[in-house]
């Protein structure tokens, strides 16, 4: 009787011993898989970010409350999904998938810490980082590659006495540390960032910050109007993709000509929609900012419009047209301090963040893939003077109810137009789309009686490019005038060597107003004039590289770009 209680007794104490090691077995495993769970998410939705707003604080409007409660939901969201995704996998399989996200955690906190060079935390418009190097790029991969390569292999290697697991362990304990270890230091040195929702708001406002509104975006002037409408990337290639696609369209524009051997003078928005409102030539040289505070010291086609008389309206945005509003001349009528701030789109302005966060630690050749700039995020706030007008954005088309007022006005309407187009159809769809909402204000000068008396530009900042700074085939811009005195007539066309120089010739030809410049109107250029063009085409990204063409006769012929002049400089385009 006793050896068989004892053998009873041992077997119990024998299975509690099993289950114990089986409960210490289960907790070990949800404790790593916890922690591998936790440090990608941790990186990208909370410790990243959290930089990037305090790094980059001035650049915000908004309050760190605002966005920040929407990231740690998404980060305990993500660090379940991963959890649970990983968790019953097979042993060979968890440990290769674990192996993965240490190394890629590993990998993002090295580039965002190491590996970026100078390139920039917050750039612009579409960064695709074109001006690194191409072996850059390539070393910049390979270090990736073998990262993970070791990763994978160290993972499916027999590890009898559990070293490499303790080495991963150490590895990740140590990236969670770091991601920890970062905000905090930057929490300590940056108490500001801290400030509340109200707080921010009231800072913004009493630091007088100045906006560019929607006021008057519907306003037509009762006797002469001078509007240039700029549809963004308005390609050539697509306005005529767009008269197959919808002639009836192209009906509306009774009296215009219809330019299309027409070149832009730079390809991107910056520096192009400032040179198109000041008429100052562009120099690389200085940094973005004080360029673009200098250029509004003489903007002298607007200086010109003033003392004419005219409302001038400017609609374009911040960053990439002007630096800060406050720059600007203060008889623009639409120009307004902010008094109050709403937040509208708080999980896209969160996002906002974190792409600049994502930006920042993706290699090379994966930054191509985000589309952000500093204005992604505070667009998503709502600013408003005190008599309720919102600041504009060139991002949506707005909503117009004209209504007449004032006796001479001008207006450039700048919208995103063909932006986001990567094709040529697509491209045609938004121009279609842009010339439907041009077409409101045509309709409504007619039924006004003042289409005729009207002047009417419409163009775009630039046409397809090519951001490693040289062109592989030709860029023209679309454009179409319908001058002073012109109110009817079919849409012609014209192959005269024209460009953005020309514009304000031919503004204030039609207008009838003495302006000293060396260009002549457009209607004074014949299609077969020896004219020379010029066109700069900038990189977009690190190693700043700017090449000048020269184009004579037909633009449409590459033959007929010539390389006159190349600039490098060690700094990016949006610095």
């Amino acid at each position: 009787m006793d050896n068989k209680e004892n053998k009873t007794e041992n077997k119990a104490v024998g299975s509690e011993n099993r289950s114990q090691s089986k409960v210490k077995r289960i907790l070990l495993k949800v404790s790593v898989t916890l922690l591998i769970s936790v440090l990608l998410p941790l990186s990208l939705l909370i410790s990243v970010p959290f930089e990037v707003y305090a790094v980059n604080f001035d650049e915000y409007v908004f309050a760190l409350s605002d966005f920040f409660p929407v990231c740690v939901g998404f980060f305990f969201l993500a660090t379940a999904v991963i959890f649970f995704a990983i968790y019953f996998l097979p042993k060979k399989a968890y440990r290769v998938v674990s192996a993965i996200l240490l190394a890629l955690t590993l990998m993002f906190f090295i580039q965002g810490n190491y590996l970026n060079g100078n390139l920039n935390t917050i750039g612009g418009d579409y960064l695709e980082g074109e001006g690194i190097s191409t072996l850059t790029s390539v070393i910049n991969i390979l270090i990736w590659a073998v990262v993970f390569v070791a990763a994978i292999v160290l993972a499916c290697l027999k590890d009898k006495k559990n070293i490499i697991s303790y080495v991963g362990l150490v590895v990740a304990i140590v990236l969670l540390i770091t991601q920890i270890v970062a905000p905090v230091s930057v929490a300590v040195s940056k108490s500001e960032i801290f400030a509340s929702s109200k707080e921010r708001e009231k800072a913004v406002v009493s630091g007088e910050r100045y906006i560019m509104t929607d006021k008057n975006i519907d306003a037509v002037s009762t006797q002469s109007n001078i509007y240039i409408f700029v549809v963004d990337r308005f390609d050539e290639s697509y306005a005529e993709q767009a008269y197959e696609d919808d002639p009836e369209l192209f009906d509306s524009l009774q009296g215009f000509t219809w330019f299309q051997n027409h070149l832009a003078c730079y390809v991107h928005t910056y520096p192009a929609i400032a040179q198109m409102l000041t008429d100052n030539v562009y120099d690389p040289n200085p940094m973005r900012t004080k360029w673009l505070t200098d250029c509004y010291k003489n903007p002298k086609p607007l200086d010109t419009l003033n003392q004419n008389g005219y409302s001038v309206n400017l609609y374009t945005q911040a960053y990439y047209a002007y630096e800060d509003a406050k720059d600007l001349p203060s008889y623009v009528a639409n120009r307004a301090q902010t008094a109050s701030c709403e937040i509208k789109e708080r999980v896209k302005m969160s996002f906002g963040v974190v792409a600049v966060g994502l930006y920042r630690v993706f290699p090379y050749y994966a930054k191509r893939a985000l589309t952000i700039d500093s204005q992604t995020s505070n667009n998503c706030v709502m600013e408003m003077d005190k008599d309720g007008n919102l600041k504009y954005l060139t991002k949506e088309l707005p909503n117009t109810q004209f209504t007449l007022g004032g006796e001479k006005g001008f207006y450039f309407i700048h919208t995103e137009g063909c932006h986001a187009a990567r094709s040529v159809g697509y491209g045609a769809d938004l121009a279609i789309e842009n010339l439907r909402f041009i077409k409101g204000y045509i309709d409504y000068l007619k039924e006004n009686g003042l289409y005729e008396n009207a002047t009417i530009v419409i163009t775009g900042d630039h046409g397809l490019m090519d951001n490693s700074g040289k062109l592989a085939k030709p860029s023209l811009t679309a454009l179409f005038v319908k001058p002073s005195g012109v109110g009817s007539g079919a849409l012609k066309t014209s192959h005269a060597p024209t460009s953005h120089n020309n514009l304000w010739a031919t503004v204030f030809q039609s207008e009838k107003i003495q302006y000293d410049t060396e260009y002549p109107s457009v209607f004074d250029i014949g299609e077969n004039d020896p004219v020379k063009r010029y066109l700069v085409s900038h990189s977009w990204g690190r190693e700043f590289l700017a090449v000048t063409y020269e184009i004579t006769g037909d633009a449409n012929n590459f033959d007929n770009w010539k390389i006159i002049d190349e600039l490098s400089l060690n700094k990016e385009l949006m610095d």
